[in-house]
C-alpha cells in the first residue's frame, strides 16, 4: 500500500465500513503494484458506487410514494381525469379509429358537393373501402351500424 489505510488489515467488511468509505476520494491508479489487479479494483469500485446509487434512488422514490401516496382528498370516493383531445382539421395520411378495432388512413378529402349522397340529397360523412369491412367486420359494428339506422329512422 503506498499510501494510508482505509481499513485495517484483518477488519471484516461488512455493510457499516462499506458505507463509511468515500469510493470517489480513493486514488485507484497505486492500489496495487499489479496494473491487472488495479483495473479489476477500479472497475469494482465503480460498479460498486453505480448499484449503491441506483439502490438510494429506489428506495427514495418508494420512500416517497409512501409519504405522499396516491390518496384522495377526504370525502372523494373516487377520482376521474379526463384530458380533452385537440380539434384540428383532418389531413391525407391520418389514421382513423373506431370504437370497434376498426381502423385506416385517410386517403383522400375531397368537398361535400364530390362525395355520394342518400336520395333525400344528404351527402355522406366518410366512404370506406368496401373491400375491407366485411372481412374485419365484427358485432359492435353491427349493432353499431344498426342501431344507428334505427336512431336515424325513429327520431
Amino acid at each position: 500500500v503506498y499510501k494510508e489505510e482505509l481499513i485495517p488489515k484483518g477488519t471484516k467488511l461488512n455493510e457499516k465500513n462499506l458505507n463509511t468509505l468515500e469510493f470517489d476520494k480513493i486514488d485507484t491508479n497505486h492500489w496495487m503494484r499489479d496494473e491487472e489487479a488495479n483495473q479489476l479494483i477500479k472497475r469494482l469500485i465503480h460498479n460498486y458506487t453505480i448499484k449503491v446509487n441506483e439502490e438510494n434512488g429506489w428506495y427514495k422514490r418508494e420512500k416517497f410514494n409512501i409519504t405522499i401516496g396516491d390518496e384522495l382528498p377526504t370525502g372523494v370516493l373516487k377520482l376521474a381525469k379526463v384530458y380533452v383531445a385537440k380539434k384540428r382539421k383532418l389531413k391525407v395520411g391520418d389514421k382513423l379509429a373506431g370504437r370497434h378495432g376498426n381502423k385506416g388512413i385517410v386517403a383522400r378529402i375531397v368537398r361535400d358537393e364530390d362525395m355520394p349522397f342518400l336520395e333525400d340529397g344528404t351527402p355522406v360523412d366518410i366512404v370506406l373501402n368496401p373491400l375491407g369491412v366485411p372481412s374485419r367486420m365484427n358485432l359492435g359494428q353491427i349493432y353499431e351500424t344498426v342501431l344507428g339506422w334505427a336512431g336515424e329512422k325513429l327520431g
